[in-house]
């Protein structure tokens, strides 16, 4: 496997757990955000319902990856979300650039000394919506 291939997993799985935020003039949120996202130029791909200002991620194609991710929260175009992978927590944040394009990168990773937090530190992924499901 590629180093950028499984960097570009590791930030990924890393913005899923850390956090979520849209910037976007006319995107309404719940329905922008609901349906299935893949990571770009990846296998890895997830869920997102939304439900009023909160949404859950749901793995569709984890690629090999375990990882656990608690509720989010959407404020606005934004949101946030907190992720643990292989002993690493991290909150992530995610811009949406369109209405099926998003920026995901870390916020925060702890603890920092780890393999992965070194990884994600100034990296981003690109998220592409694949269907919408309202």
């Amino acid at each position: 496997m590629p180093d950028s291939y499984s960097n570009r997993i590791r930030t990924l799985a890393l913005s899923l757990a850390f956090a979520a935020s849209a910037q976007a003039d006319d995107i309404h949120p719940i329905d922008v955000w609901h349906g299935e996202w893949s990571a770009e130029d990846t296998p890895f791909s997830l869920r997102v319902v939304p439900a009023g200002n909160r949404f859950t991620v749901l793995p569709v194609q984890p690629a090999g990856l375990e990882w656990t991710a608690s509720n989010g929260f959407i404020s606005g175009n934004s949101g946030t979300i907190d992720v643990e992978y292989q002993g690493v927590s991290a909150q992530v944040l995610v811009q949406l650039l369109s209405h099926d394009t998003a920026i995901v990168r870390s916020m925060s990773c702890q603890p920092d000394y780890h393999v992965i937090c070194t990884l994600v530190r100034n990296q981003q992924a690109r998220f592409i919506k694949r269907t919408s499901q309202n």
